[in-house]
């Protein structure tokens, strides 16, 4: 009759843990057991992506009751609260971004082994969270290499080491878990066809910041905010901001091209929570 199969991330494993023990109380309804079991998850991923959020807001001259305040839009008033609340992977990759990016700033700051190896570790959680934000690696290791250059003066070779140290786990992780799904390492299983990145960009960038039914301003509307500080943050914050920048629009650009960059029947552009 044959055999259907369901990916699991592993971040959700302590969801599934959660059903499976509670089931076992007697009276407890399963239906609603599991509804309140299988986002627990994607709650604390996206509670510790606020608190990522919050640091980051720091970081860009907040003060602690501003970025408190932000931080609060970020949780209720955009997309992060329903993916909060969502069996789906983009509570993981939402916290995984944010994380990365705060271990590049703090490596930008100091380029010590222990925080190159803590970006090494970082981009290895955000390979193994979504292949394709793989991308956004560079940026980052161009951030640190622009303003940790001093730091870096004399033991580029150890620092790079140091990152791989990090970084090197994950990608054999990853290739294993090509193996066990699709019997090759270089092999992730994805249809080549209908997850192509050869969509129109153009199409897809209008889809997803500002067309009825998907745009991200419509289901986010506090992400208007960004735009009006924008050129206070380039005149004060130019490194960070042209990081956060660059990342951003990567992550837009190469969902834009993805050929189905709605993301099927999810609420919003569930690409770029």
């Amino acid at each position: 009759t044959g055999v259907q199969t369901c990916a699991l991330p592993i971040s959700h494993v302590p969801s599934y843990l959660a059903y499976t023990a509670l089931a076992h109380v007697p009276g407890l309804p399963s239906a609603p057991l599991f509804a309140l079991t299988s986002h627990l998850s994607s709650a604390v991923l996206m509670a510790l992506a606020a608190v990522l959020f919050c640091q980051l807001a720091q970081r860009m001259g907040a003060g602690e009751r501003l970025a408190t305040v932000l931080t609060l839009v970020f949780a209720f008033g955009t997309i992060a609260l329903v993916y909060g609340r969502s069996p789906y992977s983009e509570a993981l990759q939402t916290c995984a971004l944010a994380y990365f990016v705060r271990r590049v700033f703090d490596a930008g700051d100091a380029a010590t082994d222990g925080r190159l190896a803590g970006v090494g570790i970082a981009g290895g959680l955000l390979m193994t969270s979504k292949l394709v934000l793989v991308l956004v690696l560079p940026i980052g290791m161009a951030y640190v290499a622009t303003r940790g250059r001093h730091d870096l003066r004399g033991r580029r070779g150890r620092a790079a080491a140091a990152v791989g140290a990090g970084f090197l786990p994950f990608l054999l992780l990853a290739l294993l878990h090509n193996v066990v799904k699709t019997g090759s390492m270089l092999h992730t299983g994805y249809d080549p066809v209908r997850d192509s990145f050869t969509g129109d960009l153009y199409a897809g960038l209008v889809g997803l910041l500002v067309s009825p039914g998907k745009g991200l301003f419509w289901y986010s509307p506090p992400l208007t905010l960004a735009l009006c500080g924008l050129a206070a943050a380039w005149r004060t914050r130019r490194d960070e901001t042209l990081l956060l920048g660059a990342t951003i629009g990567v992550v837009l650009v190469v969902h834009a091209k993805y050929l189905i960059w709605h993301g099927g029947y999810s609420w919003g552009p569930r690409y770029a929570v």
